[in-house]
């Protein structure tokens, strides 16, 4: 089964919501038809501009995992490393202790068992915030 892309995942949640290309891109703005068109069928890839992809991204109205699942799959379309989503985290004022972090799993080999706690211990810190 071929992997999921950006293109693919856009045009989905767009017919899913009853857009057509014509209004989705107005209501994007700043992009054409022919353009978003490209980006769908994997002709070009999800646009560099911020602004732009935030458009994209919110006009779909999607829920928080699908908007995070958009964002990954535009980097990876773009090939950049992060997420346009958490670029700015990281780039914070909080920078250093994500990199520290984020080096420290690398050099202890952290696999998936925990990343999963990790993932765990951040949800049910948000859980307690909400």
């Amino acid at each position: 089964m071929d992997k999921e892309t950006f293109g693919q995942f856009i045009q989905t949640k767009r017919l899913e919501r009853g857009l057509t290309l014509r209004v989705y891109a107005e209501r994007i703005g700043g992009m054409g038809i022919g353009h978003l068109c490209d980006i769908e069928n994997e002709n070009r890839p999800a646009p560099e501009n911020t602004d732009l992809l935030d458009k994209m991204i919110a006009v779909l109205k999607l829920s928080p995992e699908d908007e995070a699942r958009a964002y990954d799959l535009a980097s990876i379309a773009r090939n950049t490393a992060v997420p346009e989503d958490l670029s700015g985290y990281i780039k914070g004022e909080d920078r250093p202790y994500v990199i520290r972090a984020l080096r420290t799993a690398r050099d202890a080999e952290a696999g998936v068992a925990e990343w999963e706690e990790f993932i765990r211990k951040m949800e049910e810190k948000r859980k307690k915030n909400d």
